[in-house]
């Protein structure tokens, strides 16, 4: 079942706040700010139609790598997060705390992290890195971060 743009938003304005907890390296924007600016753009049914050819179905779809791959990139990298993949889904686990932070959580009803594994692939495929890349900055200029 699709939720609702409030719904969404209620897990946005809870993630910020959780993302304030994280202990990460602050660059020119905030982990928070990042994170709304983020999820803000992912619930434009806009940017879906450029990115993906339709409407949003559920909120977050398609964008939890771009998402991931970008706040990595942008607090601290490697030396901070390990990206983390899944069957069809990807999130970060912050390295000091252990904690799993999904910019993403709320598409699924329910999701097993420990079927996680580490993304191997950026970096060594650069392929899939250079898509990657190319599809988190997309994402970071549509939703006003660059």
């Amino acid at each position: 079942m699709r939720q609702t743009k409030d719904e969404f938003n209620i897990g946005t304005q809870k993630l910020v706040k959780l993302s304030g907890d994280y202990k990460v390296f602050m660059g020119k924007l905030s982990l928070p700010y990042m994170v709304e600016k983020l999820r803000n753009a992912i619930s434009d049914d806009k940017l879906n139609i450029i990115m993906f050819g339709d409407e949003i179905k559920n909120f977050g779809n398609g964008f939890c790598l771009s998402a991931s791959y970008y706040i990595m990139k942008n607090t601290g990298g490697e030396e901070v997060w390990t990206l983390m993949s899944g069957p069809l889904h990807w999130w970060l686990v912050h390295k000091s705390s252990g904690k799993i932070f999904d910019i993403t959580y709320d598409q699924w009803s329910r999701y097993d992290y420990s079927k996680g594994k580490i993304e191997t692939r950026i970096g060594k495929s650069k392929l899939f890195t250079n898509e990657i890349q190319k599809q988190s900055m997309f994402l970071a200029k549509y939703s006003g971060l660059e």
